[in-house]
């Protein structure tokens, strides 16, 4: 690992302008299963956690979730659980899914999100009424709050949705 950071730290001096990522599947010795290991990486790789090089197994349950549904499977997963925020063409659907996923992912703590989003604790707090009537879920049930993260995190992961600029 040491060795990639070297190659991607060179390249991001040579190329000012680009930004690397790296993802790496688990180690393999048969070629049969080269195909499954750039699955592996390329979910890796595309994992939104703001690192240079991440492992497929940090990925832990997320990782199996992505590899071994099919695109189809995770898009009616999501239309179902995201109901009217699966709309990523609406900005404002879109704007508060973001809330949504970075509430989630800071572990439902209103002051981090608030913070992160630059928003007031009654913005925040409005924000996430809405979302929960809009999904008909309560978020502070946490394999409700858990599916819903899983379920973003996992469009994210096949580059269905982004979000640009943090937003």
């Amino acid at each position: 690992m040491r060795i990639m950071k070297i190659i991607i730290g060179k390249a991001e001096k040579k190329f000012e302008n680009f930004q690397y990522s790296m993802g790496i599947s688990h180690a393999f010795e048969d070629l049969s299963r080269f195909e499954q290991s750039l699955k592996e990486a390329r979910l890796a790789q595309k994992f939104p956690n703001k690192k240079t090089i991440t492992r497929y197994e940090d990925l832990g349950f997320l990782g199996n979730f992505v590899a071994n549904m099919s695109v189809e499977q995770i898009h009616e997963v999501a239309r179902n659980i995201l109901k009217d925020l699966y709309d990523f063409e609406d900005k404002k659907k879109k704007e508060l899914l973001y809330t949504l996923y970075r509430y989630l992912a800071n572990g439902q703590r209103l002051k981090d999100t608030m913070e992160e989003l630059s928003l007031s604790i009654g913005g925040l707090q409005y924000r996430i009424k809405l979302i929960q009537s809009m999904l008909n879920k309560n978020l502070k049930n946490s394999s409700e709050a858990a599916y819903i993260l899983l379920t973003i995190e996992s469009l994210l992961l096949l580059g269905t949705l982004n979000f640009e600029c943090g937003k």
